[in-house]
């Protein structure tokens, strides 16, 4: 078995600092170095130890870093189904044990000590809980994000403390990367400064240019998972097309004092109206959505809102317009959002949701046309409940995010 040893693997290898800080761009192959880094160790530097893997919901470490590594165990010829304990989420490598677990598990968090310790996409996690785990982690760390935030407790704590190992990579230090990926990272430094900034260069992003800073998980007060039906409010749908892009549709709750709730229901590409159609009597055989629930789907495809009508559900275009876009995006800040803890999808684009800025790094109001089909989806779900907001662009601010 011949494993590829990276300059980035090679560093994470030689450097002997326990607590390791990867800070990246789009692509740059953070996670897998880290995941390579981890099952080299497995197989011939260490003995009986137990490597966590942790990110902060369990829907969103399934499609990444767990994905990734059974990804590499087949790509090797190592995986076992003997090995793998699929519903503790645990996999064994000789004698060591690699745990998949996300920090919202309060007995994991808080549970017995652990040899080392990858934090995955560590900004979207808690300090307090980050800080558990950094306790209970008795040789080794390794922490990486993208630097989407100016301001983050995780700069202050770690990333920006000189006695922690600091390294920054880009999509030019991934030596395995696809061309056509190369192509849209480049896109990014025509379409907006900051996003190439952040994406393309690694650096953390410019202050202000988030739209939606004030969203949340829904938990309640004893952390627990709230699930959309629990939430009292008028029930939407809003919808957007693609093809190559992702089709997407999301559920959402409203109520004037209690704010917006939103859930996830389809992010998919390559779909085709009797494919949309096919998806939406499943989300109707789940409960998740009912016939005659009334869809706002983008106004840019009549032709599948004509075939989806005709399959029988309720969806009607969207009525867009000048001053819509800012409109829509103004009620979603004026209000509380909360974001299903499944909705992956949903809480990447929120995080990745920003306004352009130009050559002087000046925010304008114009939102990033780029990784935003939920947000679109979002807004035309609440269409009719925005109407009342006067669009006065990035001069209603939203509430900042809490502690």
């Amino acid at each position: 078995m011949k494993i590829p040893i990276t300059p980035n693997i090679r560093m994470l290898m030689d450097e002997k600092n326990p607590t390791k800080i990867l800070q990246g761009g789009s692509s740059s192959g953070k996670t897998w170095s880290i995941l390579y880094r981890i099952l080299i160790g497995c197989l011939s530097q260490w003995e009986n130890e137990t490597i966590d893997v942790v990110r902060d919901t369990m829907p969103a470490l399934r499609i990444s870093a767990m994905k990734d590594w059974e990804d590499i165990l087949k790509k090797h010829g190592i995986y076992s189904k003997n090995m793998h304990n699929k519903s503790h989420h645990e996999y064994r490598i000789k004698s060591n044990l690699v745990r998949f677990y996300s920090s919202d598990n309060e007995d994991k968090v808080r549970g017995p000590r652990r040899d080392r310790t990858y934090f995955n996409e560590v900004l979207s996690m808690k300090k307090m809980d980050v800080e558990q785990i950094m306790m209970r982690t008795k040789k080794e760390s390794w922490s990486d994000y993208n630097p989407s935030e100016t301001f983050h407790w995780f700069y202050d704590e770690y990333a920006d403390d000189k006695d922690n190992f600091f390294h920054k990579s880009t999509y030019k230090d991934n030596p395995f990367l696809e061309k056509e990926i190369i192509r849209k990272i480049l896109k990014f430094k025509e379409r907006d400064l900051n996003m190439w900034r952040i994406y393309g260069l690694g650096e953390r992003g410019a202050p202000k240019s988030t739209i939606y800073p004030h969203w949340k998980y829904a938990v309640n007060r004893g952390g627990r998972d709230i699930k959309i039906e629990e939430f009292e409010g008028e029930e939407l749908y809003g919808m957007d097309f693609g093809f190559n892009d992702p089709t997407t549709l999301v559920r959402i709750r409203y109520h004037p004092k209690g704010g917006i709730m939103v859930q996830e229901l389809l992010y998919q590409t390559e779909l085709t109206s009797e494919n949309i159609v096919m998806k939406l009597e499943a989300l109707v055989e789940s409960g998740a959505l009912k016939r005659d629930s009334t869809i706002i789907a983008d106004s840019a495809r009549p032709e599948i809102i004509r075939d989806i009508k005709q399959a029988g559900f309720n969806i009607h275009k969207t009525k867009k317009g000048k001053g819509s876009i800012l409109r829509g995006i103004n009620f979603i800040k004026q209000n509380s959002l909360f974001v299903t803890k499944d909705s992956v999808n949903l809480a990447k684009e929120l995080r990745s949701y920003k306004w352009k800025t130009d050559s002087q790094e000046h925010v304008l109001d114009t939102p990033i046309d780029l990784n935003d089909h939920l947000m679109d989806a979002m807004r035309y779900g609440l269409e009719k409940k925005s109407r009342k907001v006067k669009t006065v662009g990035t001069g209603i601010v939203g509430r900042g995010p809490e502690e």
